[in-house]
Order: C-alpha cells, then structure tokens, then sequence
C-alpha cells in the first residue's frame, strides 16, 4: 500500500494507479503476479478490516508504517473534504518582499509563498489585525497598504480560501524560513494557482 490520497475512481487516480501497476508488474511472469496481487487483495489487504498483522509486506507498505492501512483505497464519494483559510502577509521591506517556499509535506510543496497564518475557519481583517500571529510578524509598526478580497482554490480534496495583506515594514525581521526577495526577481519564483490569481488581479503592483 502506496497510501495514495488520489482517489481510485477518479479521472487523475485511473490513470495514476495504472502507471503505477504497469511500473510494478512482474514482465516474465505477468499471469502469476497479477494471481498472486489478487490473492492478496482478497486474504490479506482487505479494502475493510486488513489483516496487516499477518502480512508478509509490511517493511514495504507505507500504510502500515503510517498506522492508516484501513483508510485506503481512497473514492471520491467518501472523501472527506477539507477546507482551510490562508491569510497571506505580504510584507514589503524596501524593496523586496519576505518569502519562503514550501519544503513540508503539504499541497504546492516546491512553490513559492508570503508569511502565511492558517487558519482552521474564516477571520475578520481586523480581528486577524488585532491577532498575537499578526503582531509577532508585523509588530507595532507597520503601514497597511492593502486588504484583498476573498479568493478560493479547489483542490482533490481540500478547499484553500486566501486573503491577501499587504503591509510595509520598517525592520527587517520576519520568520526564519523566509527570505528577502528583490522586487525585481519575484517573476523568477513558481507560486501556487490562488497567489498567481491574487496576482492577476489585484497585486501586479508586486512587481514593480
């Protein structure tokens, strides 16, 4: 068990778990293998209850690692959705802009993105202003340069709601994950789709 997320009924899981079977399966003796995958879907890694303590795979199955055997395979009609609210702090210093880029294990790993605070549901702008979050990233002061309006990105299974502030600051402290990046070289930077879309509308002054 490759504890793939992507659902097996969907347009991108068919095609994903067929790449992946015809990648594992055995060439010299393909009848064999696909027998013996059977066998062991219909003993051993059951879609309910597996016998996971049994099983002869477990050094190799990421599921089982993870203690989450049973969540998998993953249908679109039982996927749990998830739905988390992104407020990104734009803050400009000079004449660049404090970013990181995402190395977790997390949607947009690899891309670009401001000092973000996550939050589990939606946030008034001057409650998020008032925060303890906000005041440890901007301090006492800052110039609010602008406040975007709501935007949304739906992914498989997780709905992303961004809002976007823009402020200046006088210092240059910001957390230690983030770098001060030159006006001049953000087009250089990949972003996820809801930053470029924030872009797009509202933010081609970023760039200069």
């Amino acid at each position: 068990n490759f504890a793939i997320s992507t659902p097996i009924d969907s347009t991108e899981g068919k095609k994903r778990f067929n790449l992946l079977a015809n990648k594992l399966l055995d060439k010299k003796s393909p009848a064999s293998y696909n027998q013996a995958i059977m066998d062991l879907g219909a003993t051993v890694c059951k879609p309910q209850q597996p016998m996971c303590s049994t099983c002869f795979l477990q050094a190799e199955c990421t599921a089982f690692k993870k203690n989450s055997a049973n969540k998998y395979p993953v249908k679109a009609g039982k996927l749990i959705k998830k739905h988390r609210w992104f407020y990104y702090i734009i803050a400009e210093y000079k004449d660049g802009f404090f970013i990181r880029k995402r190395i977790q294990k997390d949607i947009w790993q690899n891309l670009h993105e401001f000092i973000l605070i996550e939050n589990d549901k939606a946030v008034a702008s001057e409650k998020l202003l008032a925060s303890p979050a906000f005041d440890k990233i901007a301090g006492k002061k800052y110039k609010l340069i602008h406040i975007s309006r709501n935007y949304k990105q739906q992914l498989t299974h997780q709905t992303i709601y961004g809002c976007f502030i823009h402020i200046r600051v006088s210092k240059k402290t910001f957390p230690d994950d983030h770098e001060l990046i030159e006006r001049s070289k953000m087009k250089q930077l990949a972003f996820p789709r809801i930053i470029t879309t924030y872009f797009e509308a509202e933010g081609s002054s970023l760039f200069g």
